[in-house]
C-alpha cells in the first residue's frame, strides 16, 4: 500500500485504511479474501 504524505485528507483516508487492514478484523477479512495476512490470528 502507498500512502500520499501530503498531510491532506488523502492521508489520512490512506493511514485509516492502513489501520484498518491491519488490525485484527482486518487480516481476518483479508485471509477471508484469500490472501496472506501479514500479522498472525491467534484464535482472538
Amino acid at each position: 500500500m502507498i500512502i500520499k504524505k501530503d498531510g491532506g485528507l488523502d492521508e489520512q483516508a490512506g493511514t485509516a485504511y492502513a489501520n484498518l487492514l491491519l488490525s485484527i478484523e482486518g487480516q481476518r477479512l483479508v485471509k477471508q479474501s484469500g490472501f496472506a495476512p501479514i500479522r498472525a490470528l491467534n484464535h482472538q
